[in-house]
């Protein structure tokens, strides 16, 4: 099943010119017979074959449902080679927390209606 829905991937290089790396997802549900193996062999073995198979950049991060009892693939690929000296860049994240010690998603949780940190609320 799973060979079967990458071999109709059809990839084509868009021809632009440019350093910047673009990026396409597939969300790709695996069988549920798949949960037998180690999340790290089937990650890299299916990152592998789809590296060789189309000839393009690619990772991956292998998901599952929250009993554990099925796998599902985020694939990210380029048409572009990698840079031979990339910028590596790090995304910083906001931990917020409520009056009471407690962990908020998001800063709006926090906030007043005048968009002010409330009194005893925390950003780190």
């Amino acid at each position: 099943m799973v060979h079967a829905i990458i071999h109709t991937i059809t990839l084509n290089t868009s021809g632009t010119a440019g350093k910047c790396i673009e990026g396409r997802e597939f969300i790709i549900a695996l069988p549920e017979s798949f949960v037998e193996y180690k999340a790290d062999d089937v990650v890299r073995l299916f990152t592998d074959s789809f590296h060789k198979r189309y000839d393009v950049e690619c990772s991956a991060a292998l998901h599952h449902n929250k009993k554990m009892t099925n796998y599902h693939i985020h694939l990210v690929f380029s048409e572009r080679k990698m840079l031979e000296h990339p910028e590596v860049k790090i995304a910083t994240r906001n931990m917020f927390y409520d009056e009471q010690g407690k962990h908020r998603r998001t800063k709006k949780e926090i906030l007043d209606e005048q968009g002010n940190l409330r009194a005893g609320c925390s950003i780190i």
